[in-house]
């Protein structure tokens, strides 16, 4: 379960004060699909960012499974508004990448990354950099390497 409990953030340049997020309380159970919905602005990705572990509210607290999210971790994966490909990297090189990090073989990990290259609609796509995609691809790509770390929580930026 993830659980938000009177989540705030704010930011601070000097004396400038920017009152970005909350108060936020939401619970969200194993299964459930949420979509947060809100205009440009309205901190929609701040709220991502502290659920994923990369910034820390202000105030409240961000919880999974009763444990304090302070950082990011393999549990909680994140796709991004702009897609985050090694760009040195093929697109099958980019999926097979977090799961050769859990100690899997190269070998092995390509075979799964093929899987997950399938899955997103990117078959014929696994030799090809990202570079060479259109943005929905990278996306996808993106997409399926974050799928590829079998993570508990998806957080998925526009």
């Amino acid at each position: 379960m993830l659980t938000i409990r009177s989540v705030t953030k704010k930011f601070s340049r000097g004396a400038h004060v920017v009152h970005a997020l909350g108060p936020v309380d939401l619970q969200i159970e194993r299964g459930e699909f949420v979509c947060i919905l809100g205009p440009s602005g309205c901190g929609k990705t701040t709220l991502l960012h502290l659920i994923g572990g990369f910034e820390s509210p202000t105030g409240g607290s961000v919880q999974l499974h009763g444990q304090t999210i302070a950082r990011p971790s393999r549990k909680l994966g994140m796709v991004f508004q702009e897609a985050t490909l090694f760009p040195w990297k093929t697109v099958l090189q980019n999926i097979a990448w977090p799961i050769e990090q859990t100690g899997c073989s190269r070998r092995d990990a390509l075979a799964q990354a093929v899987q997950y290259l399938d899955k997103v609609g990117l078959h014929g796509f696994g030799n090809a950099y990202p570079i060479e995609l259109s943005g929905g691809m990278r996306q996808r790509a993106a997409l399926a390497r974050t799928l590829a770390m079998q993570p508990e929580v998806l957080l998925m930026d526009e």
